[in-house]
């Protein structure tokens, strides 16, 4: 990759995690390094496998010291799952500065497709990403265990924003609505390749899981359809 390449991409991964604000230039330099950290990892753990991989090997690729990768990252995994806390603190940040003048519902889901909008900017990083975690159980169960913590962060953010506490029950739900919408609206998208517009697919994804009495409707029929359907098969 070209220092021009390497530099804009830098540019893009504060963009998405700092917003528009203009970074003093020792942050830039670090996102630099983490960046170059970053693309080495991918591009090992695709090359020879996450288990075959070691940090010195990272290092060595990243053209940084083993002592200077583990002032960034403490793991190997660590350097992959690191980016989505930057993701999850630009999602917290579009719920809290949302549009509130209208439909509550419409206003989280108009806030997450934003998001997805911005996120996708790393479109080639997450289909690797995702592939990569897909096809290793250590890195899916660092997964899972990452989606709880995000989850409770984002519990905390929508409990703030309506004056309630964070563990009342509302907030347990629609975290988890929020959540599985996400999830599902993201799995769509993997599976079309990254062809299907992340925003779109999480827009509708978030819709459905929202209007869940539609959506069990649309799928099983009302109860009075669910009932002429026993007396049929009685």
């Amino acid at each position: 990759m070209t220092a021009d390449r390497r530099l804009s991409t830098v540019g893009r991964i504060l963009s998405l995690v700092y917003g528009c604000a203009v970074q003093p230039l020792r942050e830039r330099k670090k996102a630099h390094t983490r960046e170059a950290i970053e693309t080495a990892t991918m591009r090992l753990f695709d090359v020879q496998g996450y288990d075959a991989t070691t940090v010195e090997q990272i290092a060595e690729a990243a053209e940084v010291s083993v002592r200077t990768f583990y002032r960034y990252y403490d793991s190997k995994d660590a350097v992959i799952f690191a980016r989505f806390d930057g993701y999850l603190d630009c999602y917290r940040e579009a719920i809290r500065t949302r549009d509130r003048t209208g439909d509550p519902v419409a206003s989280l889901v108009v806030a997450s497709e934003a998001f997805a909008a911005r996120l996708e900017q790393e479109r080639e990083w997450l289909l690797a990403f995702y592939q990569l975690v897909g096809s290793n159980h250590a890195l899916l169960l660092r997964s899972l265990h990452d989606h709880q913590r995000w989850q409770m962060a984002m519990a905390r953010t929508l409990a703030d924003d309506a004056g309630v506490a964070w563990d009342d029950l509302r907030i347990a739900v629609l975290t988890a609505a929020m959540g599985a919408g996400f999830r599902a609206g993201l799995t769509t998208w993997q599976q079309s390749g990254g062809r299907n517009e992340l925003a779109t697919e999480i827009g509708k994804a978030l819709s459905l899981a929202f209007d869940l009495g539609d959506t069990i409707g649309s799928l099983y029929g009302s109860a009075s359809d669910a009932d002429s359907r026993l007396r049929s098969q009685a």
